[in-house]
């Protein structure tokens, strides 16, 4: 029997099993497609740009009585009456509950792509969990009398500005976080400038004086200059990926490792059912029985790819960029899942049994779309587990067709391609030393 008939025997035997082909081939078909409506709240920056991001304000504050608290504080340094009154005139520019309200969520540059409702705390969390706003900003009690202190009086208080998110706004929910960092830093820097004047100016002038002065310059020149910005950009000759094209490469590169396990099984079937045995008889080499599983595994895996790319390409309308370095990819993804899938096979024989396939099937291939970034964007993850992406195949194929997609010309691919050619030597190697080391379980 010629190799090629061996291969075709393998790829009929799949055929003819509807529940393994359906999950080899709908499945990804079926996941892809509900995962990219569900999840666009971490792609919301797609061809149209960044939308508009809604954010519920919640007020945990008194700001009457932190108004009065923050007067009797300020009453224990300035006695004069009149002189009070003037101080808490020159200071209305920076209300707290102005600049942020209207400094900086009012600003108009930030409205293009922030608008806020207020909200009490109950009402926001049922609003977020219905997925009406992306993300909480929660203003703590004695807001207002802290930020009050902090760039008036002579003394620092700590401030927390929370920002509650869902995994379904992970994108929006980031850039809030951004954002009410920057709002943050802006108010520490100011917070810090006073102190560093008041101490430098304390030890050469008149501390009442120079207090005086340097309020009259914060309040007229650094507040009322000072212009919040959102820049919208994406990197030079980069194109945006939106949901649809994210999950159809990620659940294409987790479900093809499915291929892996389930080729690699195969010959251990064959073996149970005495088919294995007839090949040998029939004078069938074993080096001619592990190269048709390494193709009928490729095959497998290679027929999967290019449905997956036809149906995204078609309905989802997703764009895979350069159809020649997508070919490229996608036979050498193909190819290192062939070498996993003849390894399983070798381990599988040589052990008679199939605990490495239902192993690989059940455990080992879900690690490998977590790290590869399957389930959500690969940058979301935490950092050490960024890291390791670069050891799976599946996360090594899904970066390569994001660059591709977001126009990569073949050299920015190098490295990576060189990643799974390292791949598929390294598991071909060592499937090599498990079929010719020891000998086969009964």
């Amino acid at each position: 029997m010629r190799l090629i008939d061996l291969i075709i025997k393998d790829v009929k035997n799949i055929i003819y099993d509807r529940k393994s082909l359906a999950l080899i081939l709908l499945m990804p078909i079926v996941l892809t497609t509900i995962l990219s409506f569900a999840l666009r709240g971490n792609f919301e920056a797609g061809d149209s740009g960044i939308r508009i991001i809604t954010i519920g304000v919640v007020k945990e504050y008194d700001l009457e009585l932190e108004n009065r608290m923050f007067e009797n504080h300020m009453a224990s340094y300035i006695t004069d009456e009149v002189e009070l009154g003037e101080f808490f005139r020159d200071i209305e520019e920076i209300n707290p509950e102005k600049l942020f309200f209207q400094d900086f969520l009012g600003n108009e540059n930030v409205k293009e792509y922030v608008q806020y409702i207020v909200l009490n705390k109950e009402e926001a969390i049922q609003q977020l969990n219905r997925n009406e706003i992306s993300a909480i900003v929660v203003l703590p009690k004695r807001y207002i009398y802290d930020t009050y202190v902090n760039l008036c009086g002579v003394y620092k208080n700590k401030v927390n500005i929370d920002v509650i998110k869902t995994s379904d706004a992970q994108f929006s929910g980031t850039i809030v976080e951004s954002m009410i960092e920057g709002y943050n830093n802006m108010l520490n820097t100011f917070s810090i400038n006073k102190d560093t004047v008041i101490g430098v100016l304390s030890i050469h002038f008149d501390m009442e004086r120079a207090f005086e002065e340097y309020y009259a310059e914060f309040i007229n020149g650094n507040i009322n200059n000072e212009e919040i910005r959102l820049i919208e950009r994406t990197v030079e000759g980069k194109k945006q990926i939106d949901s649809f094209a994210y999950y159809s490469m990620a659940i294409m590169t987790m479900f093809i490792l499915y291929s892996a396990g389930y080729g690699g099984r195969a010959m251990l079937q064959e073996k149970h059912e005495f088919t294995y045995h007839r090949l040998k008889v029939a004078g069938i080499t074993k080096k001619k029985l592990y190269f048709g599983a390494f193709f009928t595994t490729f095959i497998i895996a290679f027929l999967q790819s290019m449905m997956m790319i036809v149906y995204s390409s078609f309905v989802l309308k997703v764009n895979w960029g350069n159809i020649g370095l997508v070919f490229l990819v996608t036979l050498l993804i193909t190819l290192g899942i062939g070498s996993i899938g003849v390894l399983i096979s070798a381990i599988s024989i040589k052990t008679n049994s199939f605990k490495v396939a239902n192993l690989f099937e059940n455990g080992i291939v879900f690690f490998l779309a977590v790290i590869g970034g399957s389930f959500t964007p690969i940058y979301l993850l935490p950092e050490f587990l960024q890291r390791l992406s670069d050891f799976s195949i599946n996360g090594v194929g899904l970066k390569m067709y994001s660059n591709i997609m977001m126009g990569s010309t073949l050299e920015a691919l190098l490295n990576h391609i060189l990643i799974i050619i390292a791949m598929i030597v390294v598991f071909i190697i060592a499937a090599t030393l498990v079929i010719i080391t020891g000998k086969e379980a009964d």
